[in-house]
């Protein structure tokens, strides 16, 4: 999608979030609505949060994975933040083939996961946004993602005027944020600039879990989980039943 720098706005929406590692349902509902993804991989690492972890369900509980960083911390980027020397890519690998090996859709999505973890670099941004990227074309999304830290938009804007800017920069008029960010953003300050604010609430269906012995849904696990029990077809109707406000 070529960019558009002309006074008027069209029709195009922009969201912007930082990059998670196999996130979430939730996640991937955000980059359905979206025409422009913009990973946030120039603000502050978020640690004990889901940049560089996520959960899978193992024996009927829900399992932390976690890949190690040499230098992670809130006074750091994320797109400065190293995995770490004694990361084991072949023991994640061995971690989901063992849990999942006998779901539904095992054969159709170990390839892509196996493709992301083992292709993973030096910087967990970039681990992280390649794990949205080859789910996203495993599902078949048209989204068109790129880095704010390729973006000539300045960083000492405030949050809000930020977010404004990187949404001016597609010549968008629409900008949409997961429903967390109520608190954060007033939808008469993006209004003021020409651009319509939404909220999106994600919705997480339940869905046949492969692992989930004694019959319990565990919602919010990691896009894994789905891709192993769930073809790309149903997972593409369940991208499309959230709400927004």
């Amino acid at each position: 999608m070529s960019e558009d720098h002309s006074p008027s706005m069209d029709e195009k929406t922009v969201a912007v979030m930082q990059p998670y590692l196999f996130p979430y349902l939730g996640y991937f509902q955000l980059i359905q609505e979206a025409d422009v993804f913009v990973f946030y991989d120039d603000v502050d690492f978020i640690t004990r949060g889901w940049i560089n972890r996520n959960r899978i369900l193992i024996n009927d509980e829900e399992n932390i994975f976690t890949i190690p960083c040499s230098n992670a911390s809130q006074n750091e980027k994320i797109k400065d933040v190293l995995i770490g020397g004694h990361w084991r890519p072949d023991k994640l690998l061995k971690k989901v083939r063992l849990t999942y090996s006998n779901a539904d859709q095992f054969d159709a999505a170990f390839p892509t996961v196996k493709t992301i973890i083992e292709e993973a670099g030096d910087q967990i941004s970039v681990f992280a946004e390649d794990s949205v990227r080859q789910v996203a074309e495993y599902l078949n999304l048209d989204v068109n993602f790129y880095r704010s830290s390729d973006l000539p938009v300045d960083q000492s804007f405030g949050r809000a005027e930020r977010l404004i800017e990187l949404t001016k920069h597609f010549g968008a008029s629409t900008y949409v944020n997961m429903e967390g960010g109520k608190d954060l953003y007033d939808k008469s300050t993006f209004a003021d600039q020409g651009i319509t604010l939404h909220f999106l609430s994600p919705n997480l269906p339940e869905y046949e879990q492969y692992t989930a012995e004694d019959g319990t849904f565990h919602s919010g696990l990691s896009i894994i989980d789905v891709m192993m029990n769930v073809e790309p077809p149903k997972i593409r109707e369940m991208l499309d039943t959230y709400q927004l406000q």
